[in-house]
């Protein structure tokens, strides 16, 4: 199993290699904090056409058990790597959250943090108001109403009409934005934000 798993996982790189994009690895699309991703700027050998599956899919294993998982992950995935604005050389990542009722999405807040090279999140900033923190209102604005198409277009689908959702949402270097990761889920920081909107007062 653990041998298939990171075969599959090569050959997903290859596939997005041979269309010239540039492959990063989640060894568990499912966790938190990016803990178990593997980028190309931190694991070149396993991103490389030369050398053979076999000998990269063995190195990705020795990466996973590195990772410290107790247990082979039930779902991983490979994506594009984007590469996504600096502030002070920080990669920059936002969390937008809003609430679904019936369909209709109502924001709650963003929270931008900071990643490094291997997407494993190590910095965050708070505030009542982007200007507190030094950030652009008028993204704050984009990135809502992308939140508000991306979860309006779930609720079509039929996946869900009524509760929490949460994007991780890059800027690009080309000034585009870029959703790479849904949190639709209760608990979590999203908690005790959505407590704040209905509870303004306690």
């Amino acid at each position: 199993n653990s041998l298939n798993l990171a075969e599959g996982l090569i050959k997903a790189v290859a596939l997005l290699l041979r269309e010239g994009k540039k492959p990063f690895i989640k060894i568990d699309s499912k966790g938190v904090s990016g803990i178990a991703n593997i980028s190309p700027d931190t694991y070149s050998d396993i991103f490389d056409p030369s050398k053979s599956v076999e000998e990269r899919a063995n190195l990705l294993l020795l990466i996973i058990k590195k990772a410290g998982l107790l247990q082979l992950p039930n779902c991983a995935c490979v994506e594009e790597y984007i590469t996504a604005e600096e502030k002070n050389g920080v990669n920059m990542d936002y969390g937008v959250a809003g609430i679904l009722i019936g369909g209709k999405f109502y924001p709650t807040s963003i929270f931008p943090f900071g990643t490094n090279k291997q997407g494993i999140y190590n910095q965050g900033w708070i505030g009542a108001s982007p200007d507190l923190i030094e950030e652009d209102p008028d993204l704050y604005q984009k990135l809502f109403g992308l939140a508000k198409r991306a979860s309006e277009v779930y609720a079509n689908l039929g996946s869900m009409e009524t509760g929490i959702v949460s994007f991780d949402v890059f800027v690009g270097e080309d000034g585009k934005l870029y959703i790479h990761d849904y949190n639709h889920r209760r608990g979590g920081r999203s908690f005790p934000e959505n407590a704040i909107v209905f509870y303004p007062n306690t």
